[in-house]
């Protein structure tokens, strides 16, 4: 009977140590799940933030690409009026050039009216030219 009263005992003891160890066990399960989501909550909280800096840099970098693709085309339009430009410069030297010429050949001096003017060129270049 001695030896059935010791062995329950070290039964119970060892059913109390288990006990007493489960609880712990279970306590450290806990805190080990709760560490988990927390740390899932700051990936994710991280990965939000990541988002927001990523989606915010491609929407400044669409805005540079539009504003630089603008300056091209304004760049584009600018080289067009200054060709334009400079066309009509070379166009007018010819002109006045011409006029220059006309004058010196009819002995014209100045001050020359606008009708004498008008008369050397057409005389000139014919009347196929509409002056005015």
């Amino acid at each position: 009977m001695q030896r059935i009263q010791t062995l329950l005992t070290r039964v119970l003891d060892g059913t109390q140590q288990a006990i007493h160890s489960w609880k712990n066990g279970q306590n450290l399960f806990t805190r080990v799940t709760k560490l988990s989501n927390a740390r899932f909550q700051n990936i994710e909280s991280m990965l939000n933030a990541s988002r927001l800096s990523i989606l915010e840099e491609n929407e400044r970098l669409i805005t540079l690409s539009n504003e630089v693709f603008g300056t091209y085309k304004l760049i584009a339009l600018i080289v067009k009026e200054i060709h334009l430009a400079l066309r009509h410069i070379q166009e007018l030297e010819s002109l006045y050039a011409g006029i220059q010429d006309l004058l010196e050949q009819w002995k014209i001096k100045p001050p020359f009216d606008q009708e004498t003017v008008v008369t050397a060129i057409t005389i000139h270049y014919g009347s196929q030219h509409e002056i005015t």
